[in-house]
């Protein structure tokens, strides 16, 4: 998943490309499970740099809002990063 991330962002065909139309592709061709274990590798990403920041993650909860996962959803792949690794305000 971590190449999916990386090939997309890299991509210079997707620079023009609205982040609904990205996120709505990417809901239409994967499963519930594949988009909870997507945002899971989202925090692992973001927390190979020391710490989760606070916009990092509220950026991953916006994805997680547009892939239709539930706010539990979102909260079980947070908790997925140990607590001293993530910045609250």
């Amino acid at each position: 998943q971590a190449q999916i991330v990386t090939q997309i962002s890299c991509d210079k065909t997707l620079q023009g490309l609205d982040y609904f139309r990205l996120t709505r592709g990417f809901f239409d061709c994967t499963t519930l499970e594949e988009r909870r274990n997507f945002i899971k590798c989202l925090f692992r990403i973001a927390n190979a740099s020391e710490k989760t920041s606070y916009d990092e993650t509220e950026e991953i909860r916006k994805i997680s809002n547009s892939l239709k996962l539930t706010h539990k959803d979102f909260i079980d792949a947070k908790l997925t990063i140990p607590d001293e690794d993530r910045e609250v305000l």
